[in-house]
């Protein structure tokens, strides 16, 4: 259970890396890629 916390908090991590090295149409793809994994088909 550890190991899949530190798995997320990573990938959390490397979404905000992401976000702040990020281009505004990179941002608007990031932000569809994310609301996906969430679960939600168009946001």
């Amino acid at each position: 259970m550890l190991k899949v916390f530190f798995r997320r908090l990573q990938h959390c991590n490397d979404v905000a890396s992401s976000i702040n090295q990020a281009s505004i149409a990179q941002l608007h793809q990031l932000k569809a890629q994310l609301a996906e994994q969430m679960g939600f088909a168009r946001y």
